[in-house]
């Protein structure tokens, strides 16, 4: 994932429950 440096790890996990 390297979405992480835009988004914070809490909402990446929201989005990849």
């Amino acid at each position: 994932v390297g979405i992480t440096k835009d988004i914070p790890l809490e909402l990446q996990t929201e989005n990849y429950h």
